[in-house]
């Protein structure tokens, strides 16, 4: 019985996590990628919706991959044990994906106003 409340707890804080922190990826990443690109919102929007979408590639891989590795729980305690020892790995991917995010896209930043200055194009 706890491995069926194991296995749905996990599959939910999983799957929510992900979902709200790549909202919160495609929506705050448009900006940077809308300057990055001289305002180009066709293409900020496109970009930002990819990495999104790998984000959550990446993310439910994750999930699927280490959520069943886990001791047969006897008792709640085990449970909420193996629960946070699963959620929390998961968790530091999920940091650890946001802030390449935010320096790649600082860095596609920097690059598009270094190109603006010299005035090449920045799709080159």
């Amino acid at each position: 019985m706890y491995q069926i409340i194991y296995y749905l707890s996990f599959s939910v804080a999983g799957i929510a996590l992900t979902i709200w922190t790549a909202y919160a990826l495609f929506k705050n990443g448009r900006a940077f990628l809308a300057d990055a690109f001289c305002g180009n919102l066709d293409l900020a929007n496109s970009i930002s919706k990819l990495l999104a979408f790998s984000f959550c590639l990446i993310s439910f891989g994750y999930l699927v991959t280490f959520g069943r590795f886990v001791q047969l729980a006897s008792g709640f305690q085990e449970m909420l044990t193996a629960l946070t020892v699963s959620l929390g790995p998961f968790l530091l991917l999920i940091g650890w994906s946001l802030l390449v995010h935010v320096f790649v896209l600082g860095w596609l930043r920097n690059r598009s106003r270094a190109r603006a200055n010299h005035g090449e194009s920045i799709l080159a």
